[in-house]
């Protein structure tokens, strides 16, 4: 049972290394103020990143505390690469509401 328990972690883990690395990826502030245009690339990515998640909750199921750590791990992956904690944690209860739809 204890062997099943880290391999669900480790899932879970992955998938939010993954929405991370997705989000870092397609989204790069080029000023400190967003503009317009980055209001439309932040409703794509989150776009984007909803269907992940809503296949992701399909396949797995999602539990309280692997959704915090689903968010914990998100969060802290924006923060190690750079994103400041203000809107790293917006981000992050905005995923976290996607989670819980």
């Amino acid at each position: 049972m204890k062997f099943f328990q880290f391999n669900i972690n480790t899932k879970v883990d992955e998938f939010a290394a993954s929405l991370a690395d997705d989000f870092i990826k397609a989204y790069s502030l080029e000023t400190d103020k967003p503009t317009r245009k980055d209001e439309k690339k932040l409703a794509k990515i989150n776009t984007s990143l909803s269907n992940k998640i809503h296949s992701f909750k399909a396949e797995n199921k999602l539990g309280i505390y692997k959704k915090a750590r689903v968010g914990n791990k998100f969060m802290w992956a924006l923060r190690e690469h750079g994103i400041e904690k203000e809107f790293a944690e917006d981000i992050t209860k905005k995923l976290f509401l996607k989670l819980n739809e």
